[in-house]
């Protein structure tokens, strides 16, 4: 029903655009209708972009990235979605069973207690969102109703309908009116409970979550796959070796990031005694999530590096029709966070102490680049790979160019390019003569002359890397040895919590410091001028220097 359709540059934009003709018969019953896409993240750690559409003539939205891999990514995950919607409405309106409208509403207490239980704020937020939550619930509405129920029901839809209709759009889901009212019930106490949860978690209560368990999964509204092959009739000539190379040729992949996988999968496979996906169980990975606790690794890294490295492998052969499960699924740590390990920022006192130390260094590294990162919350990686090209005049304004590097150095994601207006104390202190007199070269490594540094091999360090290492060592050595104050990052949290201090507007101390906004998809149609870094900047004041 659907042509094949490819990613599109649009005329003006440098983001790659998504385009496709909506068949007539979809038009004459959808037209009008919205639609909501998930597009994969950039990587293991991001979170879906949820993007809305109109059914018209033909569909056309931003990608959200510049890189082709991806976009091919995004695109496939686009145009899939929309087929199941397209024949959800060619279909028309099914009815759900109990059990769907109940896994359905578990999609969103999984939203709601999963995602926010690291930080849920104040208790007393979650105590007002259910007493509304109840309010609706109950439905003591005073209406004149012309069928019984009417004023409950506004006020379930008034409550819950906007989240409802989403997951419904969410999942290609068209259904009856029947159906969408009990959904709405069910998703108000499916929603209400996950209020109480966290109402526990913002109390410091993380005891096991025994309501999780009475949803059953979401299994979609299509008619589910066949079953996995037997372990014993599973083809073999599938390896992860083979499913690296392929996953390596997906966009543009940091040597440290091609290195990160291999170790890991390295690790699984020496766990496994076999190099073969298709063999793979969830028993197997379950047993190999248990084999890393007892080693104490903590939930964090098991989950975030550990299992969505092996994830990754497996979400890529599932989209390229070479194996039709992923055993990660659901495998992962319950994640608590324990008081007294979140990292610190340092303190005034700390910043100052160490910015007078750089102060009497000779060596360019130490002398500079503890007070850029005092003075811009960037990441060390991004300093040490500075190069004096990347210093430039814009519109007036003095910058540092965050960027990738001719010699391979890279940053993180796409957010991270930008430009950041360099902070008068760093002036002041001679760093624009310091760069003209190393060239246009690496500013901290590549020797007396600046001369750049190429990767040895592609999953070798960056030359930088050493001078970050050798930054981070300068800190400790000087007595900075507080285990939750990062020598390097602490000044990036630092930076943050002077931001607040200075009242700057937290999007704009994000784009400073090229942090994905908490508003996601909206963030990205966000952009500040430099003359509004710069006013940020200036308001950033330079911990008093203790007395010599």
């Amino acid at each position: 029903m659907l042509f094949v359709n490819r990613p599109m540059q649009r005329v003006g934009s440098s983001l790659i655009q998504f385009r496709k003709r909506v068949p007539d018969d979809v038009l004459k019953v959808a037209k009008g209708k919205l639609v909501t896409i998930s597009l994969p993240p950039e990587d293991t750690d991001g979170d879906p972009i949820l993007v809305n559409v109109t059914i018209g003539p033909d569909i056309r939205f931003s990608l959200r990235t510049r890189d082709p891999a991806l976009a091919k990514i995004r695109n496939a995950a686009a145009t899939e979605q929309l087929g199941r919607a397209f024949n959800a409405f060619l279909r028309g309106a099914q009815p759900l069973t109990k059990k769907q409208r109940i896994a359905l509403s578990g999609l969103l207490y999984k939203a709601f207690a999963d995602n926010l239980e690291d930080d849920p704020g104040d208790p007393e937020i979650w105590k007002r969102v259910q007493e509304a939550n109840e309010y609706a619930l109950k439905g003591k509405l005073l209406t004149i109703d012309t069928f019984p129920g009417e004023g409950r029901l506004r006020l379930l839809d008034e409550r819950f309908g906007a989240l409802v209709d989403a997951i419904l759009r969410r999942e290609g889901i068209v259904t009856d009116v029947l159906s969408r009212r009990f959904l709405l019930e069910e998703a108000g106490h499916a929603i209400n409970e996950a209020a109480r949860k966290l109402q526990r978690n913002a109390e410091g209560d993380y005891s096991p979550d025994p309501v999780a368990a009475r949803f059953p999964a979401w299994e979609g509204a299509q008619p589910q796959r066949a079953a996995p092959l037997s372990s014993s009739s599973r083809p073999s000539s599938l390896t992860f070796e083979k499913l690296l190379s392929v996953w390596e040729r997906e966009g543009d992949k940091s040597p440290s990031t091609k290195q990160a996988f291999r170790s890991v999968v390295k690790a699984f496979s020496s766990h496994l005694g076999h190099a073969e996906p298709a063999r793979v169980t969830k028993d197997d990975v379950r047993a190999w999530r248990d084999t890393l606790l007892e080693k104490g690794l903590s939930a964090k890294t098991i989950n975030g590096t550990y299992l969505a490295h092996i994830q990754a492998l497996y979400r890529l052969a599932k989209r390229e029709d070479l194996i039709d499960f992923d055993p990660v699924d659901g495998t992962k740590v319950r994640m608590k966070k324990k008081a007294g390990t979140a990292m610190k920022p340092y303190s005034d006192e700390e910043v100052s102490q160490i910015l007078a130390f750089a102060d009497k260094e000779t060596a360019s590294a130490l002398h500079w680049v503890p007070w850029i990162l005092a003075l811009t919350g960037a990441r060390v990686g991004e300093i040490a790979q500075l190069w004096g090209e990347h210093i430039k005049q814009i519109d007036g304004v003095a910058v540092l160019t965050l960027t990738l590097t001719e010699d391979g150095g890279t940053v993180k994601t796409a957010a991270s390019e930008r430009d950041v207006p360099i902070h008068p104390a760093l002036i002041e202190r001679g760093f624009l003569d310091f760069v003209k007199s190393r060239g246009s070269g690496p500013l901290f490594y590549g020797g007396k002359l600046g001369r750049a540094r190429p990767r040895k091999n592609e999953t070798a360090a960056h030359a930088s890397k050493g001078t970050a290492n050798r930054v981070r060592e300068w800190i400790r050595g000087k007595g900075f040895n507080d285990p939750r104050k990062a020598p390097n990052h602490a000044f990036r949290h630092w930076f943050k919590s002077a931001c607040v201090k200075a009242g700057i507007l937290e999007s704009v101390a994000d784009a400073i410091q090229g942090h994905v906004g908490k508003r996601g998809e909206a963030d990205t149609y966000r952009h500040f001028d430099l003359a509004t870094l710069r006013e940020a900047i200036l308001k950033i004041k330079v911990p008093r220097q203790p007395a010599s």
